[in-house]
């Protein structure tokens, strides 16, 4: 199992997360901010479409979601996900993280006809030139 360094864990959320580490980092930086840590949990199912994603988890405390000593090696369901799929990888406990600042920008929410140009050719039963 690894042990992560401040700069390591910081890198690993962004290339995980990419634009979206600008909302995860502060969240980790809440578990960290009590004094739990971060375990990181990865997708090890080769037959899996999510193959090498990762799921954070807090540990540590009687507030964290792991409560357990020490770590399960695979993390454990909850009502809402079955989590067979994700084995420990690593952990890091220490100071708050900073947001990177060459994350990339989040993608623009306006572009609503994004595929509209894969379909212009497509059949139409309904048009009456085919």
């Amino acid at each position: 199992m690894k042990t992560y360094t401040k700069d390591e864990i910081t890198t690993y959320i962004a290339g995980q997360y990419e634009w979206q580490a600008r909302e995860v980092i502060p969240q980790v930086n809440g578990w960290l901010s009590r004094g739990d840590g971060i375990a990181v949990y990865v997708n090890q199912d080769l037959g899996s479409r999510d193959v090498g994603q990762c799921r954070l988890a807090s540990f540590g405390s009687v507030d964290a979601m792991l409560t357990m000593d020490p770590l399960p090696t695979t993390l454990p369901d909850t009502p809402s996900m079955i989590n067979w799929r994700y084995q420990l990888e690593g952990t890091y406990s220490g100071d708050t993280l900073t947001i990177p600042e060459d994350l990339p920008e989040p993608p623009d929410d306006d572009d609503t006809d994004l595929y509209e140009d894969d379909y212009e050719d497509c059949y139409d039963p309904q048009d009456e030139g085919y």
